[in-house]
């Protein structure tokens, strides 16, 4: 859970806990609630993840060797991308404060989360954050 103490904001850097951003590189905030969709791309990162090795062995020895071995390489894979999916849903927030962040390298101008949150009191400390940075910018 965040705390307005978790923000400083000044005129040349915003932090959020242990994490900095000079301002000179922000050019906009805002503060939104993630859909299921927004989510559902960690979801299946995670669940690929910790599965991929075990995917890729059994489908290398596939045309070796029956399917009975390789069998419990596709269920092992099954229980370890569920595994993967259950841990990269609990990664999941409803809201996020996120930067729109100019790199220093040819990576340009992205958005950028700095802050996660379930609360609705999170969302609303996350909107003042926000404006509180758009004042800053300007």
């Amino acid at each position: 859970m965040y705390r307005r103490t978790d923000f400083k904001i000044s005129n040349q850097e915003l932090k959020v806990k242990k994490d900095t951003y000079p301002m000179s590189r922000i050019v906009s905030a805002e503060a939104r609630a993630l859909t299921w969709r927004d989510n559902a791309g960690r979801i299946i990162f995670w669940g690929f993840l910790l599965s991929y090795a075990i995917w890729f062995a059994a489908l290398l020895v596939l045309e070796d060797y029956p399917l009975s071995v390789t069998f419990p390489g596709f269920i092992l894979g099954a229980v370890l991308f569920s595994v993967g999916a259950i841990y990269g849903l609990s990664q999941c927030g409803k809201y996020e404060l996120r930067i729109e962040f100019k790199h220093s390298d040819e990576t340009g101008i992205q958005w950028v989360s700095v802050a996660k949150g379930r609360r609705k009191e999170e969302f609303k400390l996350f909107q003042e954050q926000a404006n509180k940075i758009a004042q800053a910018i300007i």
